[in-house]
């Protein structure tokens, strides 16, 4: 598979024991490349952790491993630069103009999300050189 990046919804999908999720998590870990998990994913993930609907055993798993089988990219002009252009030109949500123009940024092919009515549907046709793919 080439270079992933992941969306709030699929790790939540994954967390939460999906089978397909896990199955799609592990194709991509198998890769030579490690996905890369968007800052504002980190963030969502750990808000969603503290209002219970992500189990906090589940959570502390997830962070211990984070650096193994994950590459967290933060945040910064390059990716910034891609999100208000996102933002701008096809109305993303800022969180979700954060995570798309981070995987852009990172050379990435893939973002998967769990997200078929905003983020696949608003990019179905954008020319911006990644494929949303939907994990249901």
């Amino acid at each position: 598979m080439a270079r992933t990046a992941f969306d709030t919804g699929f790790l939540v999908k994954f967390l939460a024991g999906h089978p397909q999720a896990h199955k799609t998590f592990v194709q991509v870990g198998s890769d030579l490349e490690l996905p890369v998990l968007p800052s504002p994913v980190y963030f969502e993930l750990k808000v969603l952790t503290l209002r219970g609907k992500i189990r906090q055993e589940s959570w502390e798993k997830f962070k211990r491993v984070l650096g193994e089988v994950t590459r967290f990219s933060p945040l910064d002009r390059k990716a910034s630069s891609e999100a208000a252009k996102l933002r701008h030109t096809f109305g993303l949500s800022s969180v979700d103009a954060m995570i798309v123009g981070i995987a852009i940024a990172n050379d990435c092919k893939i973002l998967l999300t769990t997200d078929r009515a905003s983020l696949a549907h608003r990019l179905r046709h954008a020319p911006i050189g990644i494929k949303i793919k939907v994990v249901d």
